[in-house]
């Protein structure tokens, strides 16, 4: 009794959702970025959870109704970092981690 417990000395990022509230802007990239390699879909916050997975190039292959070549993951890739960076600081930390840390 009376025992503190240690604080951490760091914390692991796992960019899903959990800790950063960042899950609608990964699908509007996701979105932009198939669209950039000729395969525009929808993707609901529903749908972008019932399918993320990793590797996250089975997930995009869902999406996209079929295989993504070596070039296109590419483009499809760097589409989606550049949109992901230019509007991250508008996302924000999930209520609930907050609380928790």
């Amino acid at each position: 009794m009376g025992e503190t417990m240690p604080l951490p000395s760091h914390i692991i990022w796992d960019w899903n959702g959990t800790l950063l509230a960042d899950t609608a802007l990964t699908v509007e990239c996701a979105q932009a970025a198939l669209a950039a390699i000729g395969r525009p879909c929808s993707i609901s916050l529903d749908q972008w959870r019932s399918v993320a997975t990793r590797p996250i190039l089975t997930s995009y292959e869902v999406f996209a109704k079929g295989p993504i070549g070596a070039s296109d993951w590419t483009v499809l890739g760097r589409r989606w970092m550049e949109l992901y960076l230019a509007n991250l600081d508008g996302v924000s930390l999930n209520d609930q981690a907050v609380a928790a840390l």
